[in-house]
């Protein structure tokens, strides 16, 4: 009886500097279970959606309680918005629908609120507020949300439902057909 599984290896097996750091850390073990320092921060969706099939759209709200379980504070919370891939002007890797992406009509931070910023004011004045840049939404609160806090956020948003998925193909998705299918994900 061995204690020890042997089997034939193609190549050296090379260890990642970042697996060797997450041990080193305790955020995962040599196994790669989870650490003793191991955390991860959570969010909380309530989804309320409306389909309109005389527009292909999709209008909704959305609040979402967001908790920091992290050792660190946060200065910055990174939504993504997938369907602004859809957006004319933005680059793409294929060929895309053009739909107008995410409208976002409202956004919300713990009940308030805020209102877009840009590049220039956010570094230089500090300012609070949100950036959309590509497919990404950067909420910048006016204090960093602390370790072991939360905070809420609320959406109120729309969007024309392209005919075929996010790839620019059928990708099984999301998409329409027949003027009466409709499939979302995202």
């Amino acid at each position: 009886v061995t204690d020890r599984l042997e089997r034939p290896l193609p190549y050296p097996v090379e260890v990642p500097a970042s697996y060797l750091n997450a041990v080193q850390n305790g955020t995962r073990t040599e196994s790669g279970a989870p650490g003793e320092e191991y955390w991860q921060n959570h969010a909380y969706y309530t989804l309320h959606a409306e389909l309109d099939t005389q527009t292909d759209s999709l209008h909704g709200t959305s609040q979402v309680t967001y908790e920091n379980n992290s050792p660190h504070s946060m200065a910055v919370i990174v939504v993504e918005l997938a369907q602004n891939v859809h957006k004319a002007g933005l680059p793409k890797n294929e060929m895309v629908e053009i739909t107008g992406g995410f409208d976002m009509k409202r956004i919300t931070l713990n009940g308030e609120e805020i209102e877009e910023t840009n590049m220039t004011a956010r570094w230089t004045e500090n300012a609070s507020g949100y950036i959309l840049h590509g497919t990404y939404l950067y909420i910048y609160p006016e204090t960093p949300l602390k370790s072991g806090a939360s905070m809420d956020f609320g959406f109120e948003w729309s969007f024309k439902i392209p005919q075929k998925g996010a790839a620019g193909k059928d990708s099984g998705r999301m998409g329409r057909s027949r003027g009466n299918l409709y499939y979302l994900a995202y």
